[in-house]
């Protein structure tokens, strides 16, 4: 039962994450001219860390799934603009 709710708080952590990020990408039109050109500049990675129980007797497939999973997360946040 721990081990289940450990993995409802992992992907319930990934889809806030993800929703975040969505909502964080929606372009609006810039109304204001600038005189300058933009400037670039990228951020510094953000850490992210996933507890659970990845070894031991009887965890290995299901830390497997963990990582998977946070993995996957990562990459799907990435892939639609990041966080910031």
């Amino acid at each position: 039962m721990k081990n289940r709710s450990w993995l409802l708080i992992t992907v319930l952590l990934a889809i806030v994450l993800a929703t975040g990020s969505l909502i964080g990408c929606s372009s609006s039109p810039n109304l204001t001219p600038t005189t300058t050109a933009p400037t670039t500049t990228t951020a510094p990675p953000i850490k992210v860390a996933v507890i659970g129980e990845f070894t031991g007797a009887g965890y290995e497939p299901e830390g497997k799934n963990y990582q998977g999973g946070a993995r996957l997360a990562v990459k799907e946040i990435n892939d639609a603009c990041g966080i910031l």
